[in-house]
């Protein structure tokens, strides 16, 4: 039987074990006994790390990774308070690579090819430009794309394609919406935007299109499918915004906020 597992599971590592984080740790963590074990403790002290202990803080104060992002066999990347950090499950350890910008985290990572990509996410009231980030293997950072100041809000997710990237871009801006991009981001162009409609989260390359949930706080939420040539199709109503998903080898999960 399967035990309850206290933390935040951010990874599956395969063979039936995941990355998890707990009380300001990361173990490796056996998803069918529970049984854990300790990677490395995150290196900070003061009030956060008495916050940390405590699972009613630690959401509250976000004190915990949204994702994880994996570069090799071995070697993570972590989004964590406002930090690039680079975790190693071999070596044990945890380092800082680089501070986000003021204002801003990681929702969603994108892994393509030994690299991790993200955009800038945060409550952007001024409208600033938005960056697009890669992290290679060999730890180097670097914008590969910005979108100028007052097209959009943040950056959802960016999702892997056989030909490129679909950018999924918050939230109520005329432009804001399903952009679609070339493996080198030369070319960066929306597919489908303005509307509530392409509000979205969390999407699926499905028969060269694009399968997601609509992410709207203003409309009726719907499972929605865009095929190749740009026609669109709501498939079903949802019972609330979608902002988690993952799939399996035979299904597409979503999961509602009400």
């Amino acid at each position: 039987m399967t035990n309850t597992i206290k933390g935040r599971l951010i990874y599956l590592l395969g063979s039936g074990e995941g990355l998890l984080f707990h009380d300001l740790a990361f173990y490796r963590v056996d998803l069918e006994s529970g049984r854990k074990e300790q990677i490395a403790k995150l290196p900070i002290d003061g009030w956060k790390a008495l916050a940390g202990h405590c699972r009613l803080t630690t959401r509250v104060l976000r004190l915990e990774p949204k994702c994880a992002g994996r570069l090799d066999e071995n070697r993570f990347a972590v989004g964590l308070l406002s930090r690039m950090w680079h975790l190693d499950i071999n070596k044990k350890t945890i380092e800082a690579l680089s501070t986000m910008r003021t204002g801003y985290g990681v929702l969603n990572f994108c892994e393509q090819e030994g690299c991790i990509y993200w955009g800038d996410y945060g409550s952007n009231p001024g409208h600033d430009e938005i960056n697009i980030y890669r992290l290679d293997r060999s730890l180097r950072q670097s914008v590969v794309y910005t979108f100028p100041r007052g097209s959009l809000r943040h950056i959802h997710n960016i999702i892997k394609t056989d030909d490129g990237f679909i950018v999924l871009c918050g939230d109520n801006e005329k432009v804001a919406g399903i952009y679609r991009a070339n493996k080198d981001w030369t070319d960066v162009k929306p597919w489908k935007a303005g509307e509530q409609k392409y509000r979205a989260v969390v999407g699926f390359p499905y028969r060269g299109g694009l399968l997601y949930a609509t992410d709207s706080v203003e409309k009726e939420n719907h499972l929605r499918m865009l095929d190749t040539s740009g026609d669109e199709k709501d498939l079903m109503v949802m019972n609330g915004s979608c902002i988690y998903g993952g799939e399996t080898k035979e299904h597409y999960l979503f999961s509602t906020t009400v």
